[in-house]
């Protein structure tokens, strides 16, 4: 058993709900933790991105986005933004998004 983590609520974002075609995507932030699984929209593959492509100036960028992000790049013709999943699911941005949250 895994809990499920609606990643939206984390970047301050209007939560997804259950979309009828997402997806689970299983993380493990560190080895020393336990897995979780993220609900996302869409999973368009795995792709390599050479780092020197990834911009880390991301002054343009909502901080709740930012303060989360790795950087940016394109891919494709398409923007991405790579988060750090190890920052994004600690025990302190879960706890944050629970309480904002339920505040709202």
């Amino acid at each position: 058993i895994l809990p499920l983590i609606d990643p939206r609520l984390l970047l301050e974002l209007e939560p997804a709900g259950w979309p009828p075609s997402g997806y689970l995507l299983v993380v493990q932030p560190d080895t020393e933790e336990e897995p979780v699984a993220l609900l996302v929209d869409e999973l368009g593959g795995v792709a390599i991105v050479d780092p020197a492509s990834v911009e880390t100036e991301l002054a343009d960028l909502d901080h709740s986005m930012a303060r989360h992000a790795l950087g940016a790049t394109e891919h494709r013709g398409r923007f991405l933004l790579l988060l750090d999943h190890r920052n994004l699911i600690t025990t302190g941005a879960l706890m944050a998004s629970t309480a904002d949250a339920s505040s709202n």
